[in-house]
């Protein structure tokens, strides 16, 4: 036997990967992840948009139970604010800035009577964020009447505006209580 011959028979082979099967590994590894990745960015979306169902009905909650002790609606709050006669009824279970922005809103003047009927909304929830997936996936979830929606946001009705001549927020079907359900009126 020739010694090149016998040096290349008596090579050990080399412990590791060759070059090739390192790029395959890192081409499955990239296919993976890229299948992954949209998957988890949508399940993180319907996250949010079940959480803010939540909200909506735990603010929808307190309003009514508001209006019931009180015979009024509690007052117009800033984006991003919590009504302060909402605190007793919410306490700290919805937070209204993060990581999307809330507003109560109350569209009425100080007799009661609405400002802004054409959109049909007296009280409404609205949602904010920059990323319009959410918005739509909101609009598509409609966890309430929906009113109208814009560009970054949404608002769901808790009490449509009434739009009959002399109606008020106490004739409103939306709210049925007791003393209402028993009068025959």
């Amino acid at each position: 036997m020739s010694s090149s011959a016998r040096r290349l028979s008596s090579r050990r082979p080399q412990a590791g990967f060759s070059m090739i099967e390192t790029m395959i590994v890192i081409g499955i590894i990239g296919i993976l992840v890229n299948l992954a990745v949209p998957i988890y960015s949508e399940s993180r979306l319907r996250a949010q948009v079940a959480s803010i169902v939540g909200d909506y009905q735990a603010v929808r909650a307190a309003v009514s139970d508001y209006y019931l002790t009180n015979q009024e609606w509690p007052a117009d709050a800033d984006p991003g604010q919590i009504p302060p006669e909402l605190v007793e009824y919410l306490g700290d279970r919805v937070n209204w800035s993060s990581p999307y922005i809330y507003d109560y809103d109350y569209f009425a003047d100080s007799a009661g009577n609405p400002t802004q009927p054409e959109a049909g909304v007296l009280v409404g929830f609205s949602v904010r964020d920059a990323d319009p997936r959410l918005v739509a996936l909101l609009q598509a979830a409609r966890p309430g009447p929906l009113t109208e929606t814009w560009g970054n946001g949404v608002t769901f009705i808790i009490q449509p505006a009434l739009t009959t001549t002399g109606a008020s927020p106490e004739e409103s079907p939306d709210l049925d209580t007791d003393e209402d359900a028993g009068d025959g009126e």
